[in-house]
This record gives C-alpha cells, sequence and structure tokens, in this order.
C-alpha cells in the first residue's frame, strides 16, 4: 500500500525527493542511502536558463531537501504575500491558488539563498539590491528562460497560456519578463530560440540552413 504522498511523489516525478524527506517510511529499504548518495547532486540541478521548478509541489519538495519550512500564516495585511526568517517561510493563508503560493514561495526561497541580514528597510540602496536578486532568484527558479522555451514548444502562445502552463500567476510572468529584459536587453537566446522583448514578447526557434551541394 502506497502512503497518498508517495502516489502524488510517483505522479509528479519526486519520489526521491520524497524519500529523502521522509526516509523514516523507508527504513526496511535497504537501497535508501545508496539513493539518496546517488541522487543528492542530481536533485540540485541548474541550467543555463533557470532552473524551472514549476508547481507548488516541486518547491515544497526542494525546500524540504534543503531543511526549510514553509506554514500558512495569516499576516495583519493581505498586501504581505510571504515572510522569510530563519530558515522558515511563511505565506500568507488568504492566497487562495496553488499558483500564487508557488510564485512567493519562489521568491522567499530566493531570500533564503541570497539574502544576508534584516532588509526590510527598502530605503538603503543595499537592501534593495538584495531584494533585487532574491526576485531574480526566484524568477529563475520558478520560470526561467528554460520554462519560457517549455511552455512555447508546448504550443503556449499568449502570457496566460505561458502562465498556466508554468503554474504561474500572469502579473508573476510579466515581472519576470521585465526583469530578463532588464537584464538581456532587446533579446535573449537560448539553444535554438531567441526570446525578444521587444517591440513585444516573441519566442522564435532558430533553423539552421542544410546546404545543399551538387556534384559537377
Amino acid at each position: 500500500m502506497l502512503y497518498p504522498a508517495v502516489r502524488c511523489a510517483l505522479t509528479n516525478g519526486s519520489l526521491v525527493k520524497y524519500i529523502i524527506c521522509h526516509s523514516e517510511i523507508f527504513v526496511n529499504f535497504l537501497f535508501v542511502e545508496a539513493t539518496v548518495q546517488i541522487f543528492v547532486h542530481v536533485l540540485r540541478y541548474t541550467k543555463a536558463g533557470g532552473v524551472y521548478m514549476s508547481t507548488y509541489e516541486e518547491l515544497q519538495d526542494q525546500t524540504c531537501a534543503d531543511g526549510i519550512d514553509v506554514m500558512d500564516y495569516e499576516f495583519n495585511s493581505p498586501n504581505i504575500k510571504g515572510l522569510y526568517c530563519n530558515s522558515t517561510v511563511a505565506i500568507n493563508k488568504s492566497i487562495s491558488t496553488q499558483a500564487e503560493k508557488s510564485c512567493v514561495l519562489a521568491e522567499e526561497l530566493g531570500h533564503h539563498y541570497t539574502t544576508v541580514g534584516d532588509i526590510i528597510d527598502q530605503s538603503e540602496v543595499s537592501n534593495r539590491k538584495q531584494e533585487y536578486r532574491a526576485r531574480l532568484f526566484g524568477y529563475n527558479l520558478k520560470i526561467g528562460l528554460i520554462g519560457i522555451t517549455h511552455a512555447y514548444e508546448a504550443g503556449c502562445r499568449s502570457l496566460y497560456e505561458m502562465a498556466e502552463y508554468l503554474d504561474a500567476t500572469e502579473e508573476y510572468l510579466k515581472e519576470a519578463l521585465d526583469c530578463y529584459h532588464s537584464i538581456h536587453g532587446v533579446y535573449a537566446t537560448l539553444d535554438n530560440y531567441i526570446i525578444f522583448f521587444e517591440p513585444t514578447f516573441t519566442v522564435m526557434k532558430a533553423v539552421s540552413k542544410i546546404e545543399t551541394r551538387y556534384p559537377g
């Protein structure tokens, strides 16, 4: 009999991460230690265009593997979406969709990995820079240039369709695109894709021209 969470892990391809986080369930399996050693580095993969870890469940798997607690919290203001402190991420209980929760979690993970000290006072230039780095980390973790190309290959041609495919809010996707625009300028390239940010957002796949030579 599979535990419900294990069935979920099987369906989203995260069984190994589930084993790492809940190894006590698998204590009778001699392969657990070897499995963890083999896959621990694989789980911390990265690609040039970002990690592209789309769903809320996948992000939760990552936080679990890295020893970060995630909790729902009732903030006094609905404007506070999430906060990070001492390896704990608090997400506003009023957020109703998994897509928005995953966007908030991605940014708060950015604070875990990139922020040093208290940066609440955004009038400080150094704090604003750290906030920017955390957001960029979140954009790359949640979307990334590679996520954009995946969405394109899946047939997404509008921001709405891409946001749906990436399990993100359309607003978050637009913010990510604005950030990439400021970094790359008019366009960015990834593998055989060209992602244009102006004059309008467009994704194109480059096709190599095959030159035919005739004898004689």
